[in-house]
């Protein structure tokens, strides 16, 4: 029987030690990081049924949330996320559930309860799968919607839209415009809105789509077209 694919992101070594001896009854096929790099190296070669992500890693704080978002935008949300952090506030945990996270522990670390807490993520992946003799349809079909956005603000960390249409906190879009190729030398860019506001006097929609955290060069064309425009 194939071993379930773990991969786990954290950068202290000494908790990557314990986790794995944490961890080592399962029986799993582990695959610990401890850079972003590693991770997304991992993530881009194949697929795991499980990814356990600490919040806080060296490259920023808090750059876990931006690691989950990125895994949602391109694996979808299939693969169970576990949170493991120190950050252990409503607020934290409940970010971290938004942006696209499972379930979240805190450390210092349960072991009885992550082992539960994934064999019962497994366990359901599994039943989902014995069940598909039930589905509608096991073709998926995407939707698409075209409709013209307004570029109204560009900075190193993202793009604000406006529209007369509300865009929901979570949509991925597929952005098209000459202005892409001047700004960010890119025909087209997928984006996934992060927050989203409505202007009363305008009865406009604003909708602000963060860049990927895993792709550095896309908030550097940013940066450098920002600087060379006048003060």
């Amino acid at each position: 029987m194939k071993k379930p694919i773990v991969f786990t992101i954290d950068d202290d070594v000494d908790f990557n030690n314990f986790l794995k001896l944490t961890l080592k009854p399962l029986d799993l096929d582990l695959k610990i990081c401890t850079t972003v790099d590693q991770f997304t190296a991992l993530m881009r070669s194949s697929t795991p049924d499980l990814c356990i992500i600490d919040l806080n890693l060296d490259i920023a704080m808090g750059a876990g949330y931006k690691l989950i978002q990125a895994i949602r935008l391109t694996k979808g949300h299939d693969i169970p996320i576990i949170v493991i952090s120190r950050r252990n506030s409503t607020k934290d945990i409940s970010l971290a559930l938004e942006v696209g996270a499972n379930d979240a522990l805190t450390k210092p670390l349960d072991p009885p309860l992550l082992i539960s807490k994934i064999k019962q993520h497994l366990q359901l992946e599994g039943k989902k799968n014995e069940l598909t003799f039930y589905s509608i349809s096991e073709v998926k079909q995407e939707c698409h919607l075209s409709f013209h956005l307004h570029l109204n603000q560009i900075s190193e960390y993202g793009i604000t839209l406006s529209s007369p249409h509300l865009i929901s906190k979570g949509t991925l879009i597929n952005l098209k415009s000459s202005a892409l190729k001047e700004i960010l030398n890119m025909d087209e860019i997928s984006l996934m809105v992060d927050e989203t506001s409505f202007n009363t006097d305008l009865k406009l929609f604003y909708a602000f789509c963060e860049f990927d955290a895993t792709k550095p060069e896309i908030s550097l064309q940013a940066r450098q077209w920002i600087l060379r425009q006048p003060v």
